[in-house]
């Protein structure tokens, strides 16, 4: 199977956590024509947005190049690798015109910037992993470049605290049960427990005709759990519920600690929906550091397997001029 993503004229790709990111929180959309506009969806629905490397200026401008590298004709992984992690903060490893073959993933683990010569001229290749037109993902089911400390980041749920008053949309700050560990710069993750506040919710009508099919929902998330089953999936705790979020906890959102007062933790942003006690809502801390302004710019890559360039508990970090294939 082969993807490709035009480049515009700065794709930001600035990493599922970021400060003031809400994974699957809805954004307001306003339709406009003709002078009038409608509301589509609910006000309780829609954010104030102004997120990553927007609310500080956007892409910084590096032109410090640390190390120049070309194409060795065999592997190349280890060689820009090294680069990579000598690279000192703030400047660039560049990489010249023509095709990186990159089998092992690069790891960009600090504040610099990888930038090939232009999308077109520059190539990173993986020749082991998927393969254009087949459904699979190759003998190597690996991405090109993660942005992140490491290759499977996560949080560290031992961490986790209950929030004990409710968090309010807009807010600035929550109250959990014991603030202990907080601390200001820190990035955490907001979520609530949208599984168990779910039931069996009968499906609107197919084709004008009634059904009997019924889909386990909450008032603000639906999960791939059917009654009957027919062609569904009823796992009792499908492993849908932790693809993308802490297991039945799809209402999430990344914060920045801006303060802790006790056991109050004030972000650098407001929340972008309620996080109700109802819920179980928590606060928990990341088990890796956040790697900060880090970037990919200006190369193509093909071949990849599992995502292409990854951002992994990245902040303030970007895809710019880049293409996928």
């Amino acid at each position: 199977m082969s993807q490709r993503r035009s480049r515009s004229d700065r794709l930001r790709c600035q990493s599922m956590t970021k400060p003031g990111t809400a994974l699957l929180v809805c954004i307001g959309l306003v339709w406009c024509a003709a002078g009038l506009s409608a509301q589509v969806l609910p006000a309780d629905r829609t954010t104030v947005w102004n997120p990553g490397l927007n609310s500080v200026g956007g892409i910084p401008a590096r032109t410090t190049i640390y190390k120049t590298l070309s194409p060795s004709g065999g592997d190349d992984s280890a060689a820009i690798q090294a680069a990579l992690d000598a690279c000192p903060p703030g400047q660039v490893v560049k990489l010249s015109t023509g095709t990186f073959t990159v089998n092992d993933y690069l790891l960009i683990h600090s504040a610099i910037t990888l930038r090939g010569s232009s999308p077109s001229s520059t190539i990173l290749q993986k020749t082991n992993g998927a393969v254009a037109g087949e459904d699979h993902h190759g003998e190597d089911a690996q991405p090109i470049v993660i942005v992140g400390p490491n290759r499977w980041p996560g949080t560290d749920d031992t961490t986790s605290k209950n929030l004990t008053a409710n968090g309010v949309k807009g807010s600035l700050s929550v109250t959990v049960a014991n603030g202990s560990g907080f601390a200001a710069g820190q990035f955490v993750l907001l979520d609530a427990d949208e599984y168990d506040a779910a039931s069996w919710t009968v499906l609107p009508n197919r084709n004008g005709a009634p059904t009997s099919v019924k889909i386990w929902s909450s008032d603000r998330a639906v999960f791939m759990r059917h009654n009957p089953t027919e062609d569904f999936i009823d796992d009792p705790f499908p492993d849908s519920l932790t693809w993308f979020s802490r297991a039945g906890r799809p209402i999430a959102e990344v914060k920045q600690v801006q303060s802790v007062s006790g056991n109050v933790i004030t972000f650098t942003s407001p929340l972008h929906i309620d996080y109700p006690t109802s819920k179980a809502s928590q606060l928990t801390r990341y088990a890796d550091t956040h790697v900060q302004n880090a970037g990919v710019e200006d190369l193509r890559t093909t071949g990849a397997s599992d995502g292409s360039i990854r951002f992994e508990a990245a902040a303030y970090c970007w895809a710019k001029d880049v293409e996928i294939s």
